[in-house]
């Protein structure tokens, strides 16, 4: 459940400025090499590529990968990991 929060309304809305070091495409749009990108993670985390109905927040719905820390699947930094299962611990103490 936590998790699904974190995915749907995250604390990070937006990464740090990055610099692409060679040309990319993304979604059809070429973006050339040493140009100033910026990742909106809220967007990230509502990808229809990766999330079924993702505009909806589904209590039920299990684990995501969401990009709610600014990182993705196994990077996801300890301390971030440490957090989700201090909340979790919290969420079956209350209720």
């Amino acid at each position: 459940m936590i998790e699904e929060f974190l995915r749907y309304d995250g604390p990070i809305n937006l990464a740090t400025l990055r610099y692409t070091t060679e040309p990319v495409r993304v979604d059809g749009v070429e973006i050339p090499a040493h140009a100033l990108v910026l990742v909106a993670l809220l967007a990230a985390n509502r990808d229809e590529a990766r999330v079924p109905d993702p505009d909806r927040l589904d209590i039920t719905r299990s684990a995501n990968g969401h990009l709610a820390f600014a990182e993705a699947g196994d990077a996801l930094c300890w301390r971030d990991s440490t957090l989700v299962h201090a909340l979790e611990s919290l969420r079956v103490r209350l209720t």
